[in-house]
């Protein structure tokens, strides 16, 4: 039977399929791909040559140290790179994570070449800061943290092979003697965090200036009242506005945790930092910084205090701002007491701002203008010579013919301490701590960082004689402002201030029987009264009149006293017959 093809449709033109065309396509797309894919390589391969020749051609470092490190750390970046590259072609790294990996290479990178470029200025800026007296403790550990006093010859930079981030740590014997890194969170820093620690500037607290500043308000607080003549006062202590505002003012001085920082380092002493939280949570003397929770990520440090660092700090503002408040008179003027006491401050203060600019003075020039106004102030002085070690200062002698003394004073590097080191022996200093309140002195002033020896006075020619008056004017006013102003002494206590301090003037002090008096007897008999138990405190310028009165009747009264007064005997004897 023959085929027959019924219901048979004929397939049009237009709905048959290209293969010719789909191939040639294909052939295309696969072929970009292809160009796609090599382009790719060519501008990875590119990348990791640039990023190279940016190590390779890094300007360096006047440091040797600093250079070492950073060729140490190219290398150990350009194997990274090398890695990354290797892991991507292999398909082993996807390209998403080799790019964030090439990025933190490559940011830790020109953070370490900015860090080498700016270390030799910063290194300069910081050491000028130090001797200014301006860098808080804080700054001077982070700084010591990235080896800036030294080099970095025990750190070393790594680099994470896992997501590529660039680190800085210490290096330590591990075992077999191999190096590794310190496992101690004070040992290593990231890149950025070194950096920034770099260049932060942490000044140190002036914390006398605000004390004195919130003294002066709380003095407002309460005023003596002056009603028909009659003065009044009232010891702001006692008010309960001063001790509601001290206590706010202390608070307003504790809010900044760096500021604390500094005042437990920079003034209390005794505490150091660390950022490892076992060590300080075993030693109250160590302050734990940590990252700013303001910004974790910047490398920024600052203090995170316990309870017991907070309180001592609390105790040592209170105990300032007491013994700075006294009672407020400001109703009345002064007295003439009052008034001498002030001269008498501010000659001591002068004084110890000189002694102390002798040795801290940041130029010879300044250090000699200090010694010669200490060599001013004391005519037995000779010669003033300084050594990187000692003051040595040289004294005429008291007996004609005897050898000139010379008398070493340790420099050290505290300001303070050479000082209260040296005032007993070139001063005549009585109250040497409030004289320190009303100089020059800082608490952060260091020794001049000198190399040579260097004379910084020396008399070449006799000092003009100091006229007798003015020596017995001196050797009175040493007399405690406010011995014949307290009520609760002895008059044997009186008396031994009264007889040291105006030995050899030939005057005599006897305790009243039954009242609180002492009577002074001159050496021609005559006598004065005077009262110890603080009614009256216009006492010791009596008593200073009466001895003054008594040398200033007869010159040739002072011969016997001649040596007490240190004036030679022919400068009173040439002062006979013109007084």
């Amino acid at each position: 039977m023959a085929k027959t093809y019924a219901g048979y449709v004929k397939r049009e033109v237009a709905n048959e399929i290209d293969w010719a065309s789909i191939g040639s396509s294909i052939s295309d797309m696969l072929l970009a791909e292809q160009k796609a894919r090599a382009d790719k390589k060519k501008d990875i391969e590119d990348t990791t040559r640039e990023d190279l020749r940016v190590l390779n051609e890094a300007e360096g470092s006047e440091h040797s140290g600093i250079n070492q490190f950073f060729l140490d750390a190219s290398s150990d970046i350009s194997e990274v790179r090398r890695m990354q590259d290797r892991l991507l072609k292999s398909g082993k790294l996807r390209l998403r994570d080799y790019n964030v990996q090439r990025q933190n290479v490559m940011d830790g990178t020109n953070q370490m070449l900015s860090l080498v470029k700016e270390y030799d200025t910063k290194y300069k800026e910081k050491m000028a800061r130090l001797q200014n007296g301006e860098s808080a403790a804080q700054e001077i550990y982070q700084m010591e943290q990235i080896e800036g006093f030294s080099n970095f010859q025990n750190h070393r930079l790594y680099v994470n092979p896992t997501n590529g981030q660039i680190s800085v740590g210490k290096t330590v014997p591990g075992k077999g003697g191999i190096n590794e890194l310190s496992k101690n969170p004070n040992d290593f820093s990231t890149m950025q965090a070194l950096r920034n620690r770099l260049n932060i500037k942490i000044d140190k607290y002036d914390w006398d200036k605000n004390v004195q500043q919130g003294v002066d308000n709380l003095a407002k607080i309460v005023l003596a009242k002056n009603a028909g003549g009659i003065r009044t006062a009232e010891d702001a202590r006692q008010s309960k506005e001063y001790k509601s505002a001290k206590e706010r003012w202390i608070d307003s001085m504790m809010t900044n945790s760096v500021n604390v920082g500094s005042m437990l380092t920079d003034w209390i002493g005794g505490y150091g930092f660390t950022q490892n939280s076992f060590q300080a949570e075993g030693d109250d003397s160590k302050i734990l910084l940590v990252p700013d929770p303001r910004q974790p990520s910047s490398g920024n440090l600052v203090p995170k205090l316990s309870d017991a660092q907070e309180k001592i700090v609390k105790q040592r503002l209170e105990q300032e701002f007491e013994s700075r408040v006294d009672r407020i008179e400001t109703a009345m003027p002064p007295t003439e007491t009052q008034k001498a006491v002030a001269r008498v401050a501010k000659t001591a203060g002068q004084t110890v701002t000189s002694l102390a600019t002798m040795q801290a003075g940041k130029t010879l020039e300044e250090r000699k203008l200090s010694a010669s106004d200490m060599a001013g102030r004391d005519n037995s002085i000779i010669k003033i010579i300084e050594t990187p070690e000692e003051i040595l200062v040289t004294r005429q002698a008291d007996k004609a013919g005897a050898q000139p003394i010379t008398t070493p004073y340790q420099r050290g590097v505290a300001t303070l301490g050479f000082v209260k080191g040296s005032a007993s022996g070139l001063t005549g200093i009585e109250d040497l701590n409030t004289a320190i309140r009303n100089s020059g002195l800082t608490e952060g002033m260091v020794a001049a960082p000198i190399t040579e020896t260097a004379v910084l006075f020396e008399r070449t020619t006799p000092p003009k004689a100091q006229s007798p008056f003015v020596a017995l004017d001196e050797k009175l006013e040493l007399l405690p402002q406010d011995l014949f102003t307290k009520d609760t002494q002895d008059g044997a206590t009186v008396i031994k201030k009264l007889q040291d301090t105006y030995s050899g003037l030939g005057f005599t002090f006897v305790e009243g029987t039954y009242t609180d008096t002492i009577t002074v007897t001159n050496p021609e008999g005559e006598t004065i009264e005077l009262k110890y138990d603080g009614s009256d405190e216009g006492d010791r310028e009596k008593l200073i009149e009466f001895i003054r009165a008594y040398y200033g009747q007869d010159v040739k009264r002072m011969l016997p006293i001649a040596s007490t007064l240190k004036v030679s005997e022919s400068e009173i004897q040439n002062r006979i017959g013109t007084y």
